[in-house]
């Protein structure tokens, strides 16, 4: 069913308040005409100012003045008010009392209106106050101004005026938000933040007057449209309190309170003890020393994971102290150790968090009102984190607040500020240079029998994503062990399932650690594993039973879905074609009580849950294969669902999953059906009354079994991740953008035998999506490091030249931004100089074999010619530190998405010295290439971090190949330690000009074993060379003969990388059964086809006819003096 059309009237009324800029003529923003670096604001800064300090080292080089008459403009957040799926920005003035929306247009371009004039308004945040499933806006006034006793003006009292309201969204019926009031008659309430403490699914309000030294909560009743709230001093002594916020400081799963006392220097936190209604016991993070009475100090305060380790810390502001820093939390709120980030902070007001640069921590940005500063302070990421200050104003007269969030949809951080003594909003755009997603490198946890589902969660809360994955029989974890990449430690959580099918996680009982559910389809059981971390300081579970009649279990996802604030489960079972949901009655997760949603959809494989109709309530969604349907089960009110079939043509439907695709702010929906190929995606388009539209991703995804969302590319639009069963394969399909976008495919994995389950976290922590999978036929537990980067280089050593001149290497830059961003400079290019077997040249020999080496830029017909190529740098010298060294390059630009070739040529010195013989490689770092407006280094493809190198080579299979197979040798080759046996054998081929050490690589034909046969060391295979095993069972008769046999009748022969790149498969080949005699193999016409030879070949050149005769011709070689 569709939503009815409403009425003309009210959408037009809708159309035009929102089409139009409802405040006065001098209240219209005022946009910059470009985003390319600008001078500052025309208002002046008073003579004393600092001078404006360079921002080239950040990409905030894009400046627009949202507001020029904010009168003391004074909090400044964001928030998706329209349902647009831009992100909007709303402000407000002390002085005027002016809440601003600030509706974004797109284009970055902004129209305002006024929501309401309070007197004195402080602070506002954004919230779903009634649950209604729009944002609403909650504020804090203090009426009368009355400046802190720092304040060089005359302190008048204290009016007692203040109030907490908030404002009602009631778009799109009514072009109005409603004031509701929360209390009134509060002694200078300047600090207002909403968080769910009672954890009962409902948005509480705290708030601090400074006044009445109070911290308030305000628990919302949660009922109605209009939920009443009901008011408690959480403390009346903490004075001067001017800040609060939230966190789960001990880790208990509860939200306690932070506050700042600015008179006596104090940061509080209350630590909540989870009852209803809470208790809270007050302790310290900061406890003086109380300042001179003139003085603020502790102004404001913020909460994160700064430095990654699991547990929340605190960030802090001290106003006169002139301090930024952070407070590292040691024992889950036990100890505090305090970190100072900068002492000439001049009045520091306001701290917040954000990855601003996108590399998986947290920044910590600052505003401080007496030197006009907006900064951020750039996190390294490392355990004990350093920090970079990065300016992004100093031109911010009375700097105010900072707000952090994408503003034009492009996937990075943008800023906003407002300053008090200026009246400006200010946006400041980050105008990075995009990254790509580069997925190619396979990584394997473990294997178990019929691997089928992978999910990844902090399950031992040390802040890096642990995985969970489930097989015919085993439940396991993977504890994440950190590195770079990580390594995973696995252990079995139940070995006791008969037909494992699904795995996910989720705090069931609510006590701040992750637990598991799994579901078993043999014995039609769903199980809890209750993580123990929280009651015994340690990852042990606590297996329950949830049900043992979800007949032939599909799936068991977690999720709210009665908005009572705990988790319940919701499944899908094709033994008795019902969709169900059980309900967490307690709140602990140690009672469930089933509810059936339907039992008429056949042969349900999978169901999910979110708010499709953006009513506040999740709805359910089903895929079905015997009716070929995606149903959609619309909650309109708690546990109540109204059935929908929206599409009934897809053969075999798999898998649901939903996200807003099309960057809309609504919840689009994605189907996967086996049967047919196909994932396609159903556009949202409730709110124009017209349902679901219906747009193709693939139709050649062999058998897919799973698709599901994630920002592969980190360019703020939803790109899909399948698991394409009948072709062994993982793929990605980059999302285009736009309205209706198109997708692309990118291969990730052409390996994962079966491919079944398919998940999507950042487990290296670096900042980017890596991508999991579980594959059934082979029982890999897989993921897939996301090495992408803002520029790529591929590179060739075509040789050729003229004279003495050698091209040594051919190296394509390529930007990987997107159109509107800046342009990419190269500015160095690392060599490495080294010979086939890998050898590293010292000074000594580079200087002996060139007289020179020169970088040429190509004039863009392909061919190296130095008379029309452009010449950049030459060097005569040769610096080589382990066989490398830099030229610097005078800012080579390469435009947004666009390519440059360049030509490394050397002078040959020693004539003797055959230049194939050395291999020069152009090695990616921080010297390699900046953003071409802001100078910021570029992070280079394969580059896990700017302190890394991008060597094209590191962690990448060997080019090696699985050449030829015979699994029944009678007479064709003998075994060369036992003459008068036959036994199987297949041959590995080196595709490339290098030698390659094949030690430490694995063989195996079982797929739970992928160690069977490790190659032992020292064995190396020779450039385009062969190497033949003997797979008789018998190792011990040397390093050729593998510890299995081939069976005739057909299996899997796979070749593993080695331990320390992940196990990836370097090659795999599934074959039949085969004759005696005859063997398959690549063919000589196309090695990517594998057919049956008519003549074997072991140990040499594959081909297809039996050679009558062979003809030896003489070898001429040229004396090569190379090291």
């Amino acid at each position: 069913m569709t939503r009815p059309m409403r009425s003309a009237a009210v959408l037009a009324a809708a159309a035009l308040w929102l089409a139009g800029a409802l405040l006065p003529p001098q209240a219209v923003p005022q946009p910059l005409s470009t985003l390319l670096p600008t001078t500052s604001s025309a208002i002046a800064a008073p003579a004393d100012s600092p001078a404006e300090q360079s921002a080239a080292s950040t990409p905030y080089t894009g400046r627009i003045v949202v507001s020029a008459t904010a009168l003391g403009a004074h909090s400044v957040q964001s928030a998706d008010l329209d349902t647009d799926g831009r992100v909007d920005l709303i402000a407000a003035g002390r002085e005027d009392g002016q809440i601003v929306w600030h509706r974004n247009l797109g284009g970055l371009r902004f129209t305002p209106r006024l929501l309401t004039v309070a007197p004195g308004t402080y602070m506002i945040v954004p919230a779903d106050v009634n649950r209604d499933g729009k944002t609403d806006v909650v504020a804090v006034a203090v009426g009368t101004l009355a400046p802190s006793a720092a304040s060089a003006e005359e302190v008048a009292p204290a009016a007692n005026d203040g109030a907490v309201f908030w404002l009602k969204n009631n778009l799109p019926a009514s072009a109005t938000f409603t004031r509701q009031d929360i209390a009134g008659g509060l002694a200078y309430p300047v600090a207002v933040h909403v968080a769910d403490i009672e954890g009962d699914g409902d948005p509480d309000v705290m708030v601090t007057t400074r006044d009445a030294n109070q911290v308030l909560l305000f628990e919302n009743g949660g009922s109605g449209d209009v939920p009443a709230f009901g008011s408690r001093i959480i403390d009346g002594g903490l004075s001067g309190a001017v800040s609060v916020y939230t966190g789960d400081l001990d880790g208990d799963g509860k939200l306690d309170i932070v506050a700042a006392g600015e008179n006596g220097n104090q940061i509080s936190w209350y630590r909540n003890n989870g009852a209803r209604p809470a208790g809270f016991d007050r302790r310290f993070v900061r406890n003086g020393p109380v300042p001179d009475p003139a003085l603020d100090y502790a102004k404001s305060v913020n909460t994160g994971d700064v430095d990654g380790d699991g547990d929340v810390d605190v960030i802090f502001g001290s106003e006169q102290e002139n301090v930024i820093g952070w407070y590292e939390n040691q024992n889950r709120g036990g100890a505090w150790v305090e970190h100072v980030l900068a002492a000439d902070a001049d009045h520091a007001k306001f701290v917040t968090s954000s990855d601003v640069d996108r590399d998986g921590d947290l920044d910590i940005l600052a505003a401080s009102s007496d030197n006009y500063t907006v900064e951020y302070f750039e996190n390294d990421g490392n355990a004990a984190p350093t920090f970079t200050r990065r300016l992004i104003t100093n031109t911010a007269v009375g700097a105010r607040s900072v707000h952090a969030a994408d503003f034009d949809s492009d996937g990075d951080i943008d800023i906003a500020t407002a300053s008090r003594d200026d009246n400006q909003v200010v946006l400041y755009v980050n105008n990075s240079i995009h990254r790509s997603a580069v997925l190619e490198g396979e990584r394997i946890v473990t294997t178990y029998s019929q691997t089928r589902s992978v999910a990844a969660a902090d399950i031992d809360d040390d802040g890096r994503p642990d995985i969970v994955s489930t097989s015919n029989n085993i439940v396991a974890w993977h504890r994440n062990l950190g590195g770079s990449p990580p390594s995973f430690a696995s252990s079995v959580i139940d070995n006791s399932f008969q037909g494992g099918r699904w795995v996910t996680t989720g705090d069931l009982d609510g006590d701040g650690d992750i637990d598991v559910v799994a579901a078993d389809r043999t014995t039609n059981r769903i199980v809890a594993y209750f993580n123990q971390l929280r009651q015994s300081g340690s990852v042990a579970f606590a297996a329950q039973v949830v049900t043992s009649d979800a007949m032939r279990v599909r799936d068991v996802n977690v999720a709210d879905l009665d908005n009572d604030g705990d988790m319940d489960l919701y499944s899908a079972t094709d033994g008795d074609n019902t969709i169900a949901w059980y309900e967490n009655t307690d709140g602990s997760g140690r009672t469930f009580a089933k509810r059936i949603v339907t039992q008429s959809v056949d042969y349900p494989r999978s169901s999910f849950a979110a708010d499709v109709d953006a009513d506040g309530w999740l709805d359910l969604l089903s895929a079905s294969a015997q009716d070929d349907s995606l149903t959609l089960f619309r909650q309109t009110s708690r546990g109540v669902f109204s059935q929908q079939t929206l599409f009934s043509l897809a053969d075999g439907a798999q898998f649901v999953y939903a996200d807003d695709i099309d960057g809309d702010n609504d919840i689009d929906l994605l189907l996967s059906s086996e049967l047919d190929n196909t994932i396609a995606w159903f556009a949202n388009r409730l709110r124009a009354g017209r349902g679901f539209e219906r747009f193709v991703v693939s139709n050649t995804a062999a058998g897919v079994h799973a698709a599901i969302t994630a920002d592969m590319d980190g360019d703020g639009d939803k790109d899909i991740v399948g698991a394409i069963e009948y072709a062994d394969k993982i793929v990605w399909y980059e999302n285009g953008g736009g309205f209706t976008p198109t997708f692309t495919e990118h291969l990730i994995s052409p390996f994962a035998d079966v491919a079944h389950g398919v998940f999507a976290a950042d487990l290296d922590t670096d900042g980017d999506i890596d991508v999991l999978s579980a594959s059934r036929a082979d029982g890999k537990v897989a993921w897939y490091e996301n090495r992408g980067g803002q520029f790529g280089i591929a590179q060739s050593q075509p040789g050729g030249g003229s004279g003495n001149s050698r091209v040594l290497n051919a190296a394509v830059l390529s930007s990987r931004g997107r159109s509107g961003d800046p342009d990419l400079w190269l500015r160095g290019i690392t060599l490495r100089f080294e010979t086939r077997l890998g050898q590293r040249l010292s000074a000594g020999q580079a200087s002996d074999l060139f007289s020179a080496v020169s970088i040429y830029r190509d004039n863009g017909d392909g061919q190296f010619n130095p008379a029309v190529d452009a010449r950049l740098v030459t060097q005569t010298s040769f610096p080589l530190n382990n066989g490398e060294m830099t030229l610097d390059v005078p800012n080579a630009p390469t435009a947004a998405a666009a390519a440059t070739r360049y030509f490394v040529v050397g002078e040959r010195r020693n004539q003797l010295c055959n230049p194939d013989s050395i291999r020069v490689t152009v090695i990616s770092n921080n010297r390699t290439a900046a953003d071409g407006v802001s100078g910021v280094p570029l992070l280079g493809e394969y580059m896990r971090n700017l302190s890394d190198s991008g060597d094209p080579t590191q962690g990448r299979k060997p080019p090696i190949v699985i050449n030829e197979i015979m699994a029944d040798n009678l007479t064709t080759l003998v075994d060369p330690q036992e003459p008068q046996e036959y036994p199987d054998w297949f041959e590995l081929y080196n595709t490339s000009e290098f030698f390659i050490d094949l030690g430490g690589t694995y063989l195996t034909d079982d797929a739970a074993n992928l160690r069977q046969y490790r190659i032992p060391d020292g064995v190396v295979i020779a450039p385009f060379g062969y190497l033949v095993f003997i797979a008789d069972g018998e190792p011990e008769q040397g390093p050729l003969h593998t510890s299995f046999s081939l069976s005739k009748d057909g299996e899997t022969l796979v070749l593993y990388d080695v331990d320390a790149r992940g196990n990836q498969v370097i090659d795999q080949i599934s074959f039949e059964s085969m004759a005696p005699d005859v063997s398959i193999g690549r063919s000589p016409v196309n090695s990517s086809q594998w057919t049956g030879l008519d003549a074997p070949t072991p140990g040499r050149y594959n081909q297809d006819i039996v050679a009558s005769d062979f003809v030896y011709l003489p070898s001429i070689t040229t004396p090569n003096a190379c090291y």
